[in-house]
């Protein structure tokens, strides 16, 4: 199943705990906000509050996904890989005639690849 094809065919239901509850926000507010800026829609604002946060919270220098990257022992690639995944489903999005927002495609890929840090 394509990223997409697990986007579109999940449900959302009241009961389901969502991605600011719990322990678990602060860090799923970070991943977000990283994917987000990897595909280019984080805003400057968000990624300078992003920086001061991921300093405060782990230390590193400017570069707030580095220090993401290194904390969690992600790939350098991790932002090209993220970037083709955002740039091919925008591709089928498009050839199904739906819509794909940058929100939700950061939710997908938090959940779908970051679970291991959320638990």
């Amino acid at each position: 199943m394509s990223l997409l094809s697990s986007l579109f065919s999940r449900k959302k239901s009241p009961s389901a705990p969502t991605a600011t509850a719990g322990a678990q926000a602060p860090l799923l507010m970070l991943l977000h906000a990283y994917v987000l800026d990897c595909i280019g829609e984080l805003c400057l604002e968000k990624q300078e509050a992003m920086r001061e946060i991921v300093q405060k919270v782990y230390g590193g220098g400017p570069d707030w996904r580095t220090t993401i990257r290194t904390t969690l022992r992600l790939g350098e690639s991790l932002d090209g890989s993220i970037q083709g995944m955002w740039e091919r489903n925008q591709v089928v999005a498009k050839e199904r005639a739906v819509t794909l927002t940058a929100d939700d495609f950061a939710d997908m890929i938090v959940q779908t690849n970051f679970a291991q840090f959320l638990k």
